[in-house]
């Protein structure tokens, strides 16, 4: 995904930056949580995702496919005294499907919510921090596959 005036140097230093937080959080004995994002495409379309962060305003490219029948890592996140939740994560969340080369919005989170994502592994420690894991699962009917109509 290109966005006019920002460059991939420019998103690789953010994404340093917050690596660098994280990284900085740990040694000084703050608790860090963690999440994994994932999007379990069960429907019969092949899947393209979009998704921008609330807090970061520059972020990596996220516009990526996900097959019809499997399951895709979209995302990691990491946050010093909090495990990050999907609506602290994503500002929203579209996918779009291809006919004829052109992109339609066929399922749209906006703003993104958390019921909707499933916690499938949650490894938290004594501090209450730690991973979880969350997917959500997409299937024909959550989709609005009157959009794909030549």
């Amino acid at each position: 995904m290109i966005r006019p005036g920002i460059s991939i140097v420019t998103d690789m230093i953010m994404l340093n930056i917050i690596c660098l937080f994280t990284f900085c959080g740990c040694i000084t004995g703050e608790s860090v949580g963690r999440a994994t994002y994932y999007i379990n495409n069960q429907s019969d379309v092949d899947l393209y995702y979009v998704f921008p962060m609330p807090y970061v305003r520059l972020s990596p490219d996220t516009t990526k496919i996900i097959v019809s029948k499997s399951s895709n890592e979209i995302y990691q996140d990491g946050m010093i005294g909090v495990n990050p939740t999907p609506s602290e994560t994503f500002a929203f969340i579209w996918l779009y499907a291809s006919i004829d080369d052109t992109f339609r919005i066929v399922y749209s989170q906006d703003p993104v919510v958390d019921k909707e994502w499933n916690i499938i592994e949650q490894n938290l420690g004594r501090s209450g921090y730690g991973l979880t894991v969350f997917e959500l699962l997409i299937e024909n009917s959550d989709l609005d596959l009157n959009q794909l109509q030549p």
